[in-house]
């Protein structure tokens, strides 16, 4: 009995460690992001006493504070047991770990027949934005050439740090215009997107972009 006591108390150990790093890393994305709203309640109500449950857990594991009693550890048993399995489903129910392995990318238009065209006819676009409100954030531009289909994204220097919020489908994040030159374009920034407005100039031929303001 005492055998099967020791196993069951350390699989619940393994599991709400499991649990604990699951909701942290989720819930900061690998810490590259700050704990919203959300996630604060549940590391209140139950992170942290997840996290008491197995400081006492192993405590007492390693000072081999153990009922001497069947009865005593079955009852010792079933609080594990009810425990870790609550505090664990919980934080293993709110966390996203599939999530933060790949790109969270935020459009301006979720229908693509709905985006914008540039004055001359020559390409759709739109503006995407990677891990927003995260450190590791950035932009890239969609462009669809309209006479051939093709596709391709053209990464930005854009200052995403000063984006606090965005409303997609309502109006333009930003505008893009054709030059003189038939392989430049402009692409302005807009205040539905932030207060600084961003000049940037696109070269269809290389497929780059350069701040120019």
């Amino acid at each position: 009995m005492l055998k099967a006591f020791k196993i069951i108390w350390i699989a619940a150990i393994f599991t709400v460690i499991s649990s604990l790093i699951c909701f942290l890393i989720s819930t900061t994305a690998f810490f590259n992001r700050g704990i919203d709203l959300v996630a604060t309640v549940i590391y209140i109500y139950v992170w942290f006493p997840a996290f008491i449950l197995l400081a006492i857990s192993i405590i007492f594991l390693i000072k081999k504070k153990i009922p001497s009693t069947k009865r005593g550890q079955i009852f010792v048993i079933i609080l594990i047991i009810f425990l870790s399995g609550a505090f664990s489903t919980t934080l293993f129910y709110y966390s996203n770990i599939g999530g933060i392995f790949k790109d969270k990318v935020i459009s301006n238009w979720s229908n693509r027949d709905s985006m914008q065209i540039t004055s001359d006819k020559k390409y759709i676009y739109q503006l995407e934005l990677i891990n927003l409100f995260q450190r590791n954030s950035r932009a890239r531009l969609f462009i669809k050439n309209i006479i051939n289909g093709e596709k391709m994204l053209i990464s930005l220097d854009m200052t995403t740090n000063t984006i606090y919020g965005v409303s997609p489908n309502l109006f333009p994040w930003v505008e893009m215009f054709p030059s003189e030159d038939s392989d430049y374009y402009a692409l302005y920034t807009t205040r539905s997107l932030k207060e600084g407005i961003e000049i940037h100039e696109i070269n269809m031929n290389t497929r780059t972009s350069r701040r120019i303001e």
